[in-house]
């Protein structure tokens, strides 16, 4: 998959704090998309959701819409649970339409060497370059922003705790539940849990940058697999050390088994252990070596 280049930070705010939702891939049968929306029911989620099903004209006690040109205004975010071949097709008549931001949760989209995966993760990063649109994933689980009552991840306990000032991102979506599950028993309360994916467009430098200015968020939490832009990460964690936000971190790839597993889950490059723990000392990043470590310095 070809790097992200950018040299810049992007805004997570319209993954964040969307005032109108699609959910594409919506149906009575597919879990994920009910779960999201009962989370979002539940949780009192102020703006419109709109479903998107080609195959059906009304679902959810009310009408369900085509495609996301068909909405009756366009949804700002739009939650992508359809097939890896979709997803391109699907944002582009989204950015062609008002659309603003997205979350990918299909992978098969940039990871691995397989050419038409590797196409497949081109031509969703063209689209964001081309229309400007924000993107969470592919490949990834969603997240939550406890404040902003937004929750598009699958998951109904995480949506109960209460918000706090904590602020996680996973690259793994299965590990980002064990780490807020585990920790909110403990007592950890979280301003953002989410999940990153293959970082297509939004990487975790991304989140940082955006974590060191938010006023609700005290400390950073972060599941690496790999850094895809490391200079540019390196500049928000400065900025994190400077304004006395400690950065916690756990990090795969001290094996050649880890490193391979990483490659395959979300494309990411695990990297040289000893330069990441290197640079941790540099910035002040405290480096875990167990998830159970992570929770216990995210308490103390």
């Amino acid at each position: 998959m070809e790097a992200n280049k950018r040299t810049t930070f992007k805004s997570p705010v319209p993954v964040l704090d969307p005032p109108s939702i699609a959910i594409v891939g919506a149906s009575e049968r597919a879990r994920w998309p009910q779960d999201i929306r009962a989370n979002l029911l539940a949780a009192g989620y102020k703006g419109p959701i709109y479903p998107i099903n080609p195959r059906l004209k009304e679902l959810w006690d009310g009408p369900c819409y085509p495609d996301l040109a068909s909405t009756p205004k366009p949804a700002a975010h739009a939650l992508v649970i359809v097939p890896a071949p979709a997803v391109v097709e699907t944002l582009e008549i989204g950015a062609a339409n008002g659309l603003k931001s997205a979350t990918v949760y299909a992978g098969n989209i940039g990871e691995g060497m397989d050419p038409t995966i590797v196409a497949r993760g081109n031509a969703l990063r063209a689209l964001v370059e081309k229309s400007g649109i924000v993107v969470n994933g592919p490949n990834c689980m969603g997240g939550n922003a406890m404040r902003e009552k937004f929750f598009g991840y699958p998951n109904n306990e995480l949506v109960k705790m209460p918000p706090g000032g904590v602020g996680c991102v996973s690259q793994s979506g299965g590990t980002l539940q064990f780490i807020c599950k585990s920790g909110g028993d403990r007592g950890v309360r979280f301003s953002y849990m989410f999940s990153s994916g293959n970082e297509i467009d939004l990487d975790l430098a991304d989140f940082v940058n955006y974590f060191v200015d938010e006023p609700n968020t005290k400390i950073i939490a972060l599941f690496i697999e790999g850094i895809r832009r490391p200079q540019v990460f390196m500049q928000a964690a400065g900025r994190a050390l400077a304004a006395g936000k400690p950065i916690i971190a756990i990090k795969t790839g001290k094996s050649m088994k880890s490193r391979e597993a990483a490659k395959s889950h979300t494309g990411a490059i695990a990297g040289d252990y000893d330069g990441f723990r290197a640079m941790c000392e540099r910035y002040g990043i405290v480096a875990c070596d167990t998830l159970d470590d992570m929770v216990e310095t995210m308490l103390a």
